[in-house]
């Protein structure tokens, strides 16, 4: 589950389980989760962190132990991803290799071009 989908699934709770409710739903400003209950945007897990916060009034320690596990942002409580996966030494070798081979392009193009010539109109 992606953390918008999470956020979906908050909000038709928080409408008592009536999808329709949520197009209707007046919580503006009051709610971090207002601009993303309908699929639009990209929301940051930042942003459940914040609900979490909120919810476990403003403790820190009381959403790290949180036992609220039916929750559908519980997963996202610490404000990362949980759909990241580590990347291998492999990959990152690769990545570091594609890059220096961009950097090496970049350095001698720009070695070979020629300094442009400004044609500015000076005034008589």
């Amino acid at each position: 589950m992606t953390p918008g989908d999470a956020i979906r699934k908050q909000c038709i709770e928080c409408c008592g389980g009536v999808f329709a409710e949520v197009h209707t739903c007046d919580a503006g400003k009051m709610c971090v989760f207002h601009k993303y209950r309908l699929g639009r945007g990209r929301p940051s897990v930042k942003i459940i962190r914040k609900f979490c916060l909120n919810c476990m009034c403003s403790s820190y320690e009381a959403v790290k132990d949180c036992t609220t596990e039916d929750c559908t942002l519980h997963p996202y409580r610490f404000g990362k991803s949980v759909n990241r996966q580590e990347m291998s030494q492999e990959r990152k070798d690769q990545l570091a290799k594609i890059l220096s081979r961009r950097r090496e392009i970049k350095r001698t193009r720009t070695e070979i071009q020629q300094p442009v010539i400004s044609r500015r109109r000076t005034k008589s």
